[in-house]
């Protein structure tokens, strides 16, 4: 599942073109809704034509999801109107409402295709729309050639009322449907999609023991699927199980390395544990490669108010900045002389010289004190814990009154890694 948050109901009935997109070589603002898409002029339509015959669309989008550079297959995409690849990269980049309006275009040209089917439940689900997430769930296994026969009254409508009005609680209709998933699991036990479909369906009611239990049956079958793995993560870190959500989100990121959503989830495991150093270089990574993310900026505000950087809550309104190229004369040059692991050509200091003092003392403290230590204690074999007792709560401590100073010396010298721990 992906991380749910409260969200407005989604109401995507339009699917906007980016007007920045080189294939389309738009001029102006071009709109697709569920019931007609705006064709450009016959001179601008001949030339796609044209351009379509030397280059495959399809193709270029599918290499460029595969390679994780999701920004760019979305232009690919809206090129060909692509629709379920183009609904699948806008979720993956976190952009739940455009997913949602491309998704529904597939739905209209092919109301049987299962995986749109699947897509838009758990779309809706993130929107906090269960009334339309229980209706394409249902749906789903409606349409389904191996478990439609065990849906003949799945589809029959059902009043608004009997669905949720709020976050959480159970009804009628959604133990329905989750009775017919388990009798369609008695069909096909290892079917992948059903436990899939379970999960999400145990999310909507916080049950998330159950929806962890079904995700893992479905890794089980698609190991290699980050998309999974990352619902596994946001199901655990929903169930209060943020440490080990950061596991799964880590598997998600090995698998696909620009996963913008899994990059948010991770942040938010993050900063559930009051990590928040870490939780700002998950933001930053994932705002990097879609700085349109509006929910990550506002996680990015938090997290840093927490640190006290109160200093940089102007640079979050300056988004643009992120884009650029960044040096002293950079307004944003503060915000990455502090993530510098993500930024490694930034490696000066905001105040280099109290900065080199500071860890100039440190490094001789623990030089003089580790010899003294060995010393004393030459021949029991113990020595080699002894520096680790003394720097490590020091580090602590001084990641708090200097995190500029400290975070760029315990990243060069201990090569901790931040994102897969």
């Amino acid at each position: 599942m992906d991380a749910i948050n409260p969200l407005k109901t989604a109401t995507a009935e339009t699917y906007e073109f980016q007007t920045a997109n080189p294939y389309l070589n738009n001029e102006e603002e071009t709109t697709a809704t569920t019931d007609s898409v705006e064709k450009e002029d016959t001179s601008k339509e001949s030339t796609k034509q044209q351009l379509e015959k030397d280059f495959d669309y399809m193709a270029e989008g599918l290499r460029l999801m595969k390679e994780g550079n999701l920004s760019e297959a979305i232009f690919a995409f809206e090129a060909c109107e692509a629709w379920r690849y183009l609904g699948q990269c806008q979720a993956d980049n976190e952009n739940e409402k455009p997913a949602i309006a491309a998704y529904l275009k597939c739905y209209e040209l092919d109301p049987y295709d299962l995986d749109a089917l699947l897509a838009l439940g758990v779309s809706y689900t993130n929107e906090i729309d269960f009334f339309q997430a229980l209706k394409f769930l249902r749906e789903w296994i409606a349409s389904h050639p191996e478990y439609s026969i065990l849906a003949q009254d799945a589809l029959q409508k059902t009043d608004n009322d009997d669905y949720y009005g709020g976050w959480g609680g159970s009804t009628a209709e959604h133990k329905k449907v989750v009775e017919l998933f388990h009798k369609a699991l008695e069909i096909n036990a290892n079917d992948p999609d059903l436990h899939t479909v379970l999960g999400v369906l145990y999310n909507i009611t916080n049950e998330y023991d159950f929806a962890e239990r079904h995700f893992k049956r479905a890794l089980q079958a698609r190991p290699s699927d980050p998309s999974l793995w990352n619902k596994l993560g946001a199901t655990q870190a929903n169930g209060q199980k943020c440490q080990i959500a950061i596991h799964a989100y880590s598997k998600a990121l090995e698998l696909k390395p620009n996963y913008v959503r899994a990059l948010s989830n991770l942040g938010i495991s993050f900063a559930n544990q009051k990590k928040h150093t870490e939780a700002c270089q998950s933001y930053l990574a994932s705002l990097k490669l879609n700085p349109h993310a509006m929910p990550i900026w506002d996680h990015l505000r938090t997290s840093l108010m927490h640190l006290g950087r109160n200093d940089l809550m102007e640079l979050i309104e300056k988004r643009d900045s992120l884009e650029q190229p960044c040096d002293k004369s950079c307004i944003f040059f503060p915000f990455h002389a502090f993530f510098s692991s993500l930024f490694p050509s930034q490696k000066e200091l905001k105040f280099p010289f109290l900065s080199a003092t500071v860890i100039l003392i440190f490094v001789c403290f623990v030089f003089f004190g580790t010899v003294f230590l060995s010393l004393l204690t030459e021949g029991n074999g113990n020595t080699s814990s002894y520096p680790t007792i003394i720097t490590e709560p020091l580090l602590k401590d001084w990641k708090q009154k200097f995190p500029i100073t400290v975070l760029s010396f315990h990243t060069k010298f201990q090569k901790k890694n931040t994102f897969f721990p």
